[in-house]
Formats: structure tokens, C-alpha cells, sequence
């Protein structure tokens, strides 16, 4: 979406991601100001935790002025325009701070429910980090911070021409703000890491990447109403081929490199003659992973089967070879994917409930209707 919008464009909206501001515990909770009888409303839980739409309302207010004024406005201009213009149209519209907070709470916006979930996902962090032993301090925030404003500086989304503290300040931000944002993404990491360990038995260390190439050769005509004698014929078809493409490698007849580009059924790395770049220890399908942290580095190794079809392995690095900046890289890589079924679980978990976004119309999206 961000594609079509000019520099500057990219870099507020991405700013504003960044600075979605974090839901204190409930006992820090700013005592709301009125906003007629719905204060006392729970609009959102965490379990016990439950937030109502009075201290909703007041935080969102204080943490993130565009966003509140953005609804405000919204919701206002609906009503206006209702009164003014409608089946029974007005003279006038009146409309009072009370008013338009309860239009809001009786007809919510998009911007509101999104809101309140990054609030109640960040308390169900909170609970799971707090369960888990994992903490995060200010130096790690900072680190996170800087990850993020070198990573915007790199994808042309922060002007070369000022400092981070500029842009900070252009966003009308402090590091110590920003800072409370970046533990919650700090607390994440460490429980994806945490999960990781746990897969592989162990801490993560060196010798659990590797560097890798490969050429996949997928049997050709296989479906799932394809014969089993006939599947054997195309799976022999695919071993000869690959044979013939690893044969022709160790001969020198041809480079790795260009046998990828010209033979490999994966088009993810295809064009990059193969390249799956530094990856850690079990991410891969079974089979393919094991071969690539047993093969011998920089020789072709022999056919490996996957449910793709087959494989043509070539390790180029292992361990404490690859450089650790490629390493951290992977494994930053890595908990960013996991990240996005992690969470997901962990609401389900902790039986996070937003009731603003239950208020909202079905919105269909691919796959299925809008996720609650």
C-alpha cells in the first residue's frame, strides 16, 4: 500500500506503526474523564485483565492524539451529515464531547478496534514474558529502536539528510516514549527465541545455521488423482534429471550457479542460481534439513526427496563460518515470520476479547471474513 506514496508519505506512515503506544497495567490506567455512562463499559480482557471504555478513551487520547482525532472526526462527520442531510434532515447538528464519544462506542470505527487490539496484544505479551522469565531492559529497547530506524533508513523511508534523533523529533516523539514500544517487541523476540529453543533442544548457537544452495526438480504431471504406478514413473523421470544436472556440476560441465538458473523447479531462488541463503536448523522439511547440516561443504551432494520432489544440495558455509552479523540477520529473519503465528496463538491463549471489533460490519477478505 505504501508503495504508491511519496517519501515522506511512507515515512509517517511508518513512523506511526512504530509509535503504537503501549496499554499500561490496568492499576497505571489514567482515570478517565467523562464521557457519560459508558466509562465503567469493558470494551476489551485479557483473561482477568479487562479494560473499560472510559480508560480506553483516556489512553488513546494521551498515547496517540492523530489516531483519536482521525475516529473523532470520522464519526462526527458521519453524524453531521446524518442530521443534516438525512431521511429527516435538521436545521442544525449539535454535537457535544459526550455525544460524539457515545456515537463512537455505539458505532465504532476500524481505527478504534485496531487501537484497542495492539493494546490487549501488547498486555498479552506482558502476561506471557512475565510467565516465561523473560524481560526486557532499555539498552535492548534502544538496540531494537535502532534496528528499526536503520532498517527505514536503508528501504528509503527516513531522509539521509537528518539524524534519527531529528526524525524522532519531526515525529514529535522522545527515545524515552518510543522506548516502552520497543520492550514489547524486545519481550516478543525473546519468547519466539525462547520457543525456538525448545524445537531444537537447545540454545541457539553457531552451528545451528547453515548456507546453502539448491536446484529442486519437481516431477512433472503429478496430481493428487494421479495413479501410484504412474507417479513412480514421473518421480524416476525427476531422479534421472536431477542425477544427470548433479553429474554434469561435479564434471565441471556446468556451474552450480547456472544449472539453478536454468533447471530449478523453485522459483524462490531460481534466479539467484539457487540461493537459500543463511538459514538455522529446522526450518527446512525433514529430509532436506538434515542433509544440509551432514552433507560436506562445497560438494554436490546426493539427491535428497521431499514432498517438492528433489533436491540438489550445495553447502557453502556452516557454523561459525558464516559471519555472526549473517547469523543474527537469519535469526532475526526467522522470529519476524514466527512472530506472525506466535501472537496469534498466545491470543487465543490468554482469551484476548475485543468488543469494539465485534461492533463492526462482517468485512470480507480473502480467505474468508475479517479476522476477529
Amino acid at each position: 500500500m505504501l508503495k504508491n506514496c511519496p517519501a515522506a508519505w511512507k515515512a509517517a506512515a511508518l513512523c506511526t506503526a512504530l509509535l503504537t503506544p503501549a496499554l499500561m497495567p490496568a492499576s497505571a490506567l489514567a482515570a478517565p474523564t467523562s464521557s457519560g455512562g459508558l466509562d465503567s463499559q469493558v470494551v476489551g480482557s485479557v483473561g482477568s485483565y479487562k479494560v473499560t471504555w472510559g480508560q480506553f478513551i483516556t489512553e488513546w487520547q494521551k498515547t496517540n492524539p492523530p489516531s483519536f482525532h482521525n475516529a473523532i472526526m470520522q464519526v462526527t462527520g458521519d453524524r453531521v451529515a446524518t442530521d443534516l442531510f438525512g431521511g429527516t434532515p435538521k436545521a442544525q447538528s449539535v454535537m457535544t464531547r459526550s455525544s460524539a464519544l457515545t456515537y463512537l462506542y455505539n458505532k465504532p470505527t476500524q481505527e478504534a478496534a485496531n487501537q484497542l487490539n495492539v493494546m490487549l496484544q501488547q498486555e498479552v505479551i506482558r502476561a506471557e514474558a512475565a510467565k516465561q522469565g523473560v524481560s526486557a531492559t532499555d539498552a535492548q529497547a534502544d538496540a531494537q529502536l535502532a534496528v528499526v530506524l536503520k532498517r527505514m533508513r536503508t528501504q528509503g523511508n527516513l531522509p539521509p539528510t537528518i539524524t534519527d534523533d531529528q526524525f524522532l523529533a519531526q515525529q514529535k516523539v522522545t527515545r524515552a516514549q518510543v522506548r516502552s514500544i520497543m520492550k514489547q517487541q524486545v519481550l516478543l523476540s525473546g519468547l519466539v527465541e525462547k520457543e525456538l529453543a525448545k524445537k531444537l533442544g537447545h540454545s541457539v548457537t553457531p552451528a545451528d545455521f547453515v548456507q546453502a544452495r539448491h536446484i529442486l526438480i519437481a516431477p512433472v504431471g503429478v496430481t493428487p488423482e494421479t495413479k501410484p504406478e504412474e507417479k513412480a514413473k514421473l518421480d524416476a523421470d525427476a531422479l534421472a534429471k536431477v542425477n544427470a544436472i548433479a553429474a554434469d556440476i561435479k564434471s565441471g560441465k556446468i556451474t552450480f550457479d547456472a544449472a539453478a538458473k536454468a533447471n530449478s523447479d523453485d522459483p524462490g531462488s531460481k534466479e539467484s542460481g539457487g540461493s537459500l541463503g543463511v538459514f538455522l536448523r529446522g526450518i527446512m522439511v525433514p529430509a532436506f534439513d538434515a542433509a544440509a547440516f551432514t552433507q560436506k561443504e562445497n560438494e554436490v551432494g546426493a539427491p535428497v526427496q521431499s514432498k517438492f520432489g528433489y533436491h540438489v544440495i550445495l553447502v557453502e558455509k556452516r557454523g561459525a563460518e558464516i559471519p555472526a552479523e549473517e547469523r543474527q540477520l537469519a535469526l532475526e529473519n526467522y522470529k519476524s515470520q514466527q512472530t506472525q503465528q506466535y501472537l496469534p496463538t498466545l491470543i487465543v491463549q490468554y482469551k484476548m476479547n475485543n468488543s469494539i471489533a465485534d461492533k463492526l460490519p462482517p468485512m470480507m477478505m480473502p480467505g474468508g471474513p475479517r479476522p476477529r
